[in-house]
């Protein structure tokens, strides 16, 4: 009972931290988005006004991972969809929460804001060795919005070379050309995706680094534009129609201590400039 307390109370101070910081600099904007967590899962739904046969399904976390090693989800073992949580932290708000006993935990705070999504997410090392390059994905899936999936990758766009980029046109020489690792400028290739080249039934590691790890989809209708950003970006994965998405880093986390980064995802109605506009004034 005593751990559960000691828990609940910094689950509350991150909460707190995060409501009063975003209510000093949140839009007073009506939100256009909502979003609806699966109970006991890590999974939520996002819907978009002016869209409503289109679902995004997005994973808080899919994994936790450190340069060589699975920590936190399915994919690391003992993961069970019952331990997962959900609070209410605010009138919009969630938040998220898993502990694995002697590894490590997580908390992902998240709520809409006009046609954004705000996030925190804050990652505990609770084992006796320093974790070293740490990162984390939230599996954006567009399987179940059809006016945004893309299969032949023309319309997924990241920057490289100060430009918009349709990853149709990127280097996938390496792997599977639907299945590709992006790797940021000043960012490394984690240990866990092995060195190339890398089997033609596998994930394949692109030339191309993008500028930074800003995702872009449009919709096929070119009305609006669906972006996925975090402070650092370690890696983005692309597993196409399935999902795309950029990789979080959190950077070394000592034994007992604990990283945090914020992200967002975006739902903006006009062009990948008007996304860049706002990317750069959040993440400059």
């Amino acid at each position: 009972m005593r751990d559960e307390s000691k828990i609940m109370t910094r689950i509350s101070g991150i909460v707190l931290c995060a409501y009063l910081l975003l209510a000093a600099t949140a839009s007073p904007q009506a939100p256009t988005v909502s979003i609806r967590p699966h109970k006991n899962s890590r999974t939520v739904d996002v819907n978009i006004r002016g869209y409503p046969r289109d679902t995004f399904r997005i994973d808080l976390p899919e994994v936790v991972h450190k340069d060589d090693q699975f920590l936190l989800g399915p994919e690391a073992g003992g993961f069970q969809d019952s331990d997962v949580k959900w609070w209410r932290a605010g009138p919009r708000a969630w938040l998220t929460t898993y502990t694995k006993v002697g590894v490590g935990k997580y908390s992902i705070w998240m709520e809409p804001h006009g046609d954004e999504i705000e996030m925190r997410w804050l990652v505990q090392n609770l084992s006796q060795a320093e974790w070293q390059y740490v990162g984390a994905t939230a599996d954006f899936f567009f399987e179940k919005a059809p006016d945004f999936i893309d299969p032949n990758l023309e319309r997924t766009y990241v920057r490289i070379g100060g430009k918009w980029v349709a990853l149709k046109a990127t280097d996938r020489s390496d792997g599977v050309w639907s299945q590709q690792w992006y790797v940021p400028k000043g960012y490394r290739p984690t240990k866990l995706m092995g060195g190339k080249p890398h089997p033609k039934n596998s994930f394949g590691l692109s030339l191309d680094e993008p500028d930074n790890g800003l995702v872009a989809v449009v919709s096929k209708d070119g009305r609006m534009v669906v972006g996925q950003a975090f402070s650092k970006v370690q890696y983005i994965c692309l597993n196409s129609p399935h999902c795309v998405h950029p990789a979080v880093h959190l950077g070394d986390i000592p034994a007992g201590k604990e990283a945090s980064a914020r992200g967002k995802f975006y739902f903006v109605t006009g062009s990948l400039d008007v996304l860049w506009q706002r990317y750069s004034r959040d993440f400059p």
